[in-house]
């Protein structure tokens, strides 16, 4: 039997599809899957949601790039996502809420 084929053929070099094979994947364990889930759907500072929601989607399957380009509500450079997974590798969840973008908070005069 020939297998059921997801996208057609139209659909194949379309940008908004993820690619089936690529060379990068990630594998969680199904504590950290739960937690990242927590995260994404509870977490009180968004970009801990949003940061949370790209390393579930790579876990998926879903390349780095599409995910950085399509995946999230803002585009991102895929080097950004590369950075929130050495961080949870590394860190775990505490990584990727440890490390806020942005500058200083500006006081008021």
């Amino acid at each position: 039997m020939e297998e059921e084929q997801i996208f057609s053929n139209k659909d194949r070099y379309s940008p908004m599809t993820p690619k089936e094979t690529y060379r990068w994947q990630m594998q969680l364990r199904s504590e950290q899957q739960r937690e990242l889930q927590d995260a994404r759907d509870h977490h009180p500072k968004p970009y801990v949601r949003e940061r949370s929601a790209a390393i579930l989607s790579l876990a998926q399957g879903k390349s780095p790039h599409w995910v950085a380009k399509h995946g999230l509500l803002k585009p991102r450079e895929p080097d950004t996502l590369y950075r929130w997974v050495n961080w949870y590798q590394r860190e775990g969840l505490a990584g990727l809420v440890a490390h806020q973008q942005g500058g200083p908070v500006r006081r008021r005069l």
